[in-house]
């Protein structure tokens, strides 16, 4: 006697991207039929299916034009000559997406008069991975004077203005897309020396007259017998 089949198994994401997902049916008993048909249900919310659509006979498919980030629960159901099965358990997917805002960049180590490593720590990479980082630096809190991207995290930055203050920006991307701007980060370089301005003290980047020529140095103190670079 043919009766209605169950309910198959969970739909089975099989792979996806930005925007579509492919996966196949899990069938169970056929209620002593033929199946005839697959259907497919997915949404947003996870009690309630907003789309329906077919699958193939052998109950694999696609959804496409997904929204890149959101999260869809499938269900799925088969029929044969007695009727429909009742649905299968939910499955959940979230989808891929460009980056999260990598974290506030920040000096790492070798910061000197005029350079500095600047280390960029990416956040969710949302299910790609990263392919590269951009740091965007200046000395303005409102705007950049250079841009650079590589496939590392860890910048370099030489060349820079002695003991000026510089404001960082960083953005990572992957396959699918760049990530918005970190939050504004800070790095002042060493000086050097202090020099005292009227009663205030102010810091200032001391130079030395070697062999007629005039070159940038960093002073040394000596603490309890021990000679040390002075950090500024």
């Amino acid at each position: 006697m043919v009766s209605v089949p169950t309910a198959p198994g969970p739909w089975k994401i099989t792979s996806w991207t930005n925007t579509r997902v492919n996966g196949k049916a899990n069938a169970n008993s056929t209620g002593g039929a033929t199946i005839l048909e697959w259907q497919l249900l997915w949404g947003t919310h996870p009690n309630t299916a907003a789309f329906t659509g077919s699958l193939s006979s052998d109950g694999s498919g696609f959804v496409s034009g997904l929204a890149p980030g959101g999260t869809y629960y499938f269900w799925n159901r088969q029929r044969n000559s007695a009727g429909w099965s009742e649905l299968s358990a939910m499955t959940q997917v979230t989808m891929k997406d460009r980056p999260d805002p990598p974290k506030m960049p920040v000096a790492f180590s070798n910061k000197t008069q005029t350079s500095v490593k600047i280390l960029v720590a990416p956040n969710d990479s949302n299910g790609a991975p990263i392919t590269s980082y951009t740091l965007a630096y200046g000395t303005s809190p409102a705007s950049t004077d250079v841009s650079i991207t590589q496939q590392s995290a860890m910048f370099n930055l030489t060349g820079l203005i002695p003991g000026k203050g510089y404001y960082l920006w960083a953005k990572t991307t992957n396959v699918y897309g760049t990530s918005e701007w970190s939050a504004r980060g800070a790095v002042l370089l060493i000086a050097g020396a202090m020099v005292k301005v009227g009663l205030t003290w102010k810091r200032a980047v001391p130079y030395v007259k070697v062999a007629g020529v005039w070159q940038m140095a960093r002073t040394w103190s000596k603490s309890q017998g021990v000679w040390k670079e002075t950090a500024d």
